[in-house]
């Protein structure tokens, strides 16, 4: 019998949910135009919220997702304590959806998981404080992960990296999710011999991404999530190399220009493409993006990318969704590029001044960054 439970919240999860709660309210407004083709989207989110169609961005539903195995599974954990929570589904398209129709078991004891699920772990404080607790789960014992972790003293800093230390042994791991946690290079090139990698996502850690070379053996890798962070230009450099089969790639507000963008042209698989919030990017890029024959997805918005050109997209037949600031067309840019692209959905954005609310966001994080701008 499985022993289901209220998943139990660390300390840090409290502590992000309580800031989580005092952010301003992200106002949108939607208008159509263009006969409903187009869409206009004001936003005044606050500047660390996650972006328009993020979760259709690093969860994108032509993907398809599956656990390690279909077997029964047995799973040994600590007895004496709980090291977190499983989190079961029947089907693994409900992970990525935020699906209510799923179960809960504490990870104590021996758990024992019914043929056919997907399971996702998520550790407590207990993991982080002693990570060997996973030591005796068999190599195709989870499916994914969402490792979440702050240090609140000086004394718990590099605590992610250490945690990540002892996944190695879960080689059946497919998915792992490392936003927001403290995580370092160092810390994420040990996970290399987890070869059946097909997703990370690392919004806003410590990565610079010179552990990209250590992952080549992730040839299964799919999607990538890296924004909010400073990657540097060899590390683009590498994406293509250690990553050729790339469908999903998120480099968001990560530095990004014309020249560092250029690597990326060699993605000959990626279908999703956000380079938002790198104003480095101008037009001069276009003929990278265009080399993405692929392209079904592409995000550019808060960058330098003008509207004229925009038009020269036009060879990408199969883009459906574009997303750009509506600053950067002028005149009849937006109907010419309609005509030009017609099965590509529009999607411009208006932004409004939000400096006040980026103070507000840097006090309440203050007690989590303690001066490392985090």
């Amino acid at each position: 019998m499985l022993n289901l439970t209220t998943p139990q919240k660390t300390q840090a999860t409290i502590l992000y949910q309580s800031i989580k709660s005092k952010l301003p309210a992200p106002k949108t407004i939607l208008m159509t135009l263009m006969a409903g083709s187009t869409l206009l989207v004001t936003s005044s989110s606050p500047a660390l919220a996650e972006p328009i169609g993020y979760g259709a961005l690093i969860n994108p539903g032509h993907i398809k997702r599956a656990p390690a195995t279909t077997a029964a599974r047995t799973l040994i954990f600590p007895d004496k304590q709980s090291v977190g929570t499983l989190t079961l589904y029947d089907d693994p398209r409900q992970e990525s959806r935020n699906s209510t129709q799923f179960a809960t078991v504490k990870c104590q004891g021996v758990v024992k998981i019914p043929p056919g699920k997907f399971i996702v772990y998520r550790p407590n404080d207990r993991f982080f404080i002693d990570p060997s607790a996973l030591s005796k789960i068999p190599p195709d014992g989870i499916d994914c992960i969402r490792l979440k972790f702050y240090a609140m003293t000086d004394s718990e800093d590099g605590g992610g990296d250490k945690a990540l230390a002892y996944l190695t042994h879960l080689t059946g791991l497919k998915y792992i999710d490392l936003d927001r946690a403290e995580v370092t290079d160092k810390g994420v090139s040990a996970l290399k011999p987890l070869k059946n990698i097909e997703q990370i996502s690392a919004f806003g850690t410590m990565i610079t991404g010179t552990c990209f070379k250590d992952l080549a053996t992730m040839s299964k890798l799919k999607v990538l999530n890296l924004q909010n962070n400073h990657i540097l230009p060899e590390s683009v450099k590498q994406i293509p190399v250690s990553f050729p089969a790339l469908q999903v790639l998120n480099l968001g507000h990560t530095l990004l220009t014309d020249k560092t963008l250029a690597p990326i042209a060699r993605l000959s698989q990626l279908e999703q493409l956000e380079i938002s919030s790198n104003p480095g990017i101008t037009d001069q890029a276009i003929p990278h993006i265009v080399a993405l024959k692929k392209l079904r997805r592409l995000d550019i918005e808060s960058t330098a990318i003008t509207g004229k050109g925009l038009l020269k997209l036009s060879p990408l037949k199969d883009l459906k969704v574009l997303v750009a600031d509506a600053s950067s067309f002028k005149g009849n840019d937006a109907a010419m590029l309609k005509k030009q692209i017609p099965g590509a959905t529009l999607r411009l954005i208006v932004k409004q001044s939000r400096s006040q609310d980026n103070e507000e966001i840097k006090s309440i994080f203050a007690p989590m960054s303690r001066d490392r701008g985090l």
